[in-house]
């Protein structure tokens, strides 16, 4: 049966078939780069999301710091007033930012930490809310301390959650 097909036919028929196959190849390995491209754009952003989220429990802590050294230096009513409600304010974007990294990070005990830490900060902070209203900066000072020790807490831990991501990106 092959005898009757010239030698041109058979040669353009297999040249044919060469082609078909690299283009098949071609095709296949197309889609596979596609679905990695996909799979490593996934992971880039779940780890964005998570850097984000730790990144802001950092800057929220900063600014509940800057908030309280606030209350403490005001001298006046309105100022402590002001300086108080920003407290408050910090301490809320400071939980919304943990409850965040909870949501990236939900089987993370180090996330478990910074809500205990948390908790932690918002009784000291109230009582430099009162010493501030009542002008006792020395009281203020000293729940100042206390608060810095648990910010170091949860500046450790929040960096802790950031050079890990950073691993784990580079490892995958």
């Amino acid at each position: 049966m092959l005898c009757n097909i010239s030698m041109r036919t058979k040669i353009l028929g297999l040249s044919g078939l060469f082609i078909l196959g690299i283009a098949l190849v071609a095709v296949v390995g197309g889609v596979v780069i596609h679905v990695q491209a996909e799979s490593f754009k996934d992971i880039v952003l779940s780890s964005h999301a998570r850097v984000n989220a730790a990144s802001d429990v950092r800057m929220g802590i900063l600014e509940l710091d800057t908030a309280i050294q606030s209350l403490i230096i005001a001298g006046e009513a309105p100022e402590i007033r002001a300086a108080a409600i920003a407290s408050i304010r910090a301490s809320a974007k400071l939980d919304e930012s943990i409850q965040q990294l909870h949501l990236a990070n939900s089987d993370n005990a180090s996330v478990e930490r910074l809500a205990q830490l948390l908790k932690q900060i918002k009784p000291v902070q109230l009582a430099i809310i009162n010493a501030g209203k009542s002008n006792n900066d020395v009281e203020g000072l000293s729940k100042l301390r206390e608060i810095k020790i648990i910010s170091v807490g949860i500046n450790s831990l929040s960096q802790e959650l950031v050079e890990n991501e950073r691993k784990s990106l580079a490892t995958q």
